[in-house]
């Protein structure tokens, strides 16, 4: 919600887009509390596609590597839970970009990093004029620019595991203040996993089309950009994971029972933003936003000894449960240890309806409106850098998963029951937000002050429902 300084506007290449923090490696370094700025320099160094590699040397980020290509990405900062980069405020062009930032911010939709041209991660008092998540801090990736002058880019990778990835952009401005940008992005693998007894790969295929159009006449204090982006990915990606002598022999192996697992989302994004430089020293800035997001991970979740008569029936152990038993030489029910091993190799048959796989169906949206102020002036031997901000929001989550039940047998999964639509989740939540915040950066010789203040007023709605969608068997529940 802070409009980008003149720094920014030449560390980008473009005097529209009001889409950084700080805006630029020397603007880091002035500001109070915690800053670091990447800028496009940096990225197309190593030309990195996974977030967390850029990240990584930032001081007070934490990672965990899940999928090692960072389609999920888990990023704490200032030792917040890492887990699905929830507890973080993740930002695209300054505006939230987390599925449903307030109501479910797990970030199963991450913006792809190889389009970026900055990242920005501010912690501490620099925080503070982004929310809802203070505590650990924001992490603000800034997309292609519209260039100055009509130019086109083309980066083609082609790496081991059949991996492809494609970049190309081109666009301009014209001498009347109108500027387009059109950008692609492709990425493709076959992945470096193997699973036992399938020729399914265990990679990925991601598409990324944006396109910008703005207007900035030269010398006019009036700005307006329109960004439209749409995002598909496909990735055979599992939770299943191996047991402890299993990965020892070889870590990059994976069970076939995970053989059916992926994970397909599409998102799309729609930004219409006006600034208006009022006079040289203030400046006001207005952003709508409006985000979209469906994703549906299938993936095995666990194993009932016994077997169920159908997919609603079911009641079994998580396969976490199972690899634990494997690795402390115990047994489930009636299986042994070396029983439980040869489920997970293959070597031996289950029950009918004894293996679960579900449909982790979710649709997504999060939509509002920014407005942001700045104001630049002295007072006496004080220069003051004054900024504000308001953000209406809201947002939504709503689950709509199924369970169903499979059999192994001679190592292949073969379908028993698909299982009522939503009996593994059937439940909407949402949120309303209010935000505002103002900050003073105060400069006196070799001071400076940031004083400041963050107010957010959040209401969350959770209906639950039971026997389909006419029926809700507890009550929604509000919080303020």
């Amino acid at each position: 919600m802070v409009p980008i300084w003149a720094a920014a506007q030449d560390a980008l290449g473009s005097s529209v887009e009001e889409v950084t923090i700080v805006g630029s490696l020397e603007e880091a370094r002035k500001i109070a509390g915690s800053a670091h700025f990447i800028g496009e320099r940096q990225l197309r160094q190593f030309a990195y596609s996974d977030v967390q590699r850029i990240v990584r040397e930032v001081p007070g980020v934490s990672l965990q590597i899940e999928d090692g290509y960072g389609l999920r990405p888990n990023i704490g900062i200032r030792g917040v839970a890492t887990e699905r980069s929830g507890r973080i405020t993740l930002l695209e062009d300054n505006v939230l970009i987390a599925p449903a930032p307030y109501s479910a911010p797990s970030a199963y939709y991450f913006p792809t990093m190889g389009r970026m041209a900055a990242v920005e991660v501010v912690k501490g008092p620099a925080a503070i004029t982004q929310g809802p998540y203070t505590i650990g801090g924001a992490l603000n990736m800034a997309s292609t620019p519209i260039p100055r002058e009509t130019a086109g880019t083309w980066l083609t990778e082609v790496g081991q595991d059949a991996t492809v990835r494609v970049h190309a952009t081109y666009g301009g401005r014209s001498d009347n203040g109108v500027g387009f940008l059109i950008e692609a992005h492709q990425w493709q693998s076959d992945g470096f996993q193997t699973i036992d007894r399938s020729d399914a790969n265990t990679g990925l295929d991601v598409s990324d089309f944006t396109a910008k159009l703005s207007y900035a006449p030269v010398g006019s204090p009036h700005a307006i950009e329109l960004k439209l982006q749409l995002a598909d990915q496909d990735s055979n990606q599992s939770y299943l994971g191996l047991t402890d002598n299993d990965f020892g022999d070889d870590a990059l192996r994976r069970y076939g029972l995970s053989e059916l697992d992926n994970i397909a989302t599409e998102h799309e994004q729609a930004i219409l933003r006006y600034s208006f430089d009022v006079s040289e020293n203030f400046s006001v800035t207005a952003t709508a936003y409006n985000n979209t997001h469906q994703r549906n991970w299938f993936k095995t979740e666990g194993l009932d000894l016994d077997g169920s008569a159908n997919a609603d029936s079911y009641s079994g152990k998580s396969w976490a449960s199972v690899i634990d038993a494997v690795n402390l030489g115990n047994g489930l029910g009636a299986y042994s240890h070396e029983q439980l091993q040869g489920i997970l190799d293959g070597s031996v048959d289950t029950p009918t309806g004894s293996v679960q796989l579900r449909s982790n169906n979710r649709e997504y949206y999060s939509r509002g409106l920014q407005f942001s102020a700045s104001w630049l002036g002295d007072f006496g031997r004080m220069q003051h850098e004054i900024s504000a901000g308001l953000r209406l929001h809201e947002d939504e989550e709503d689950r709509f998963q199924r369970n169903d039940t499979y059999s192994q047998r001679a190592g292949k999964l073969g379908l028993d029951s698909l299982g009522t639509e939503g009996n593994a989740g059937n439940q909407v939540q949402s949120a309303e937000a209010l935000a505002f915040f103002i900050r003073d950066e105060i400069s006196f010789g070799d001071w400076t002050v940031s004083p400041g203040i963050r107010f957010e007023d959040i209401d969350q709605d959770r209906t639950r429902f039971k026997n389909g969608a006419a029926r809700a068997f507890r009550d929604g529940r509000t919080n303020t």
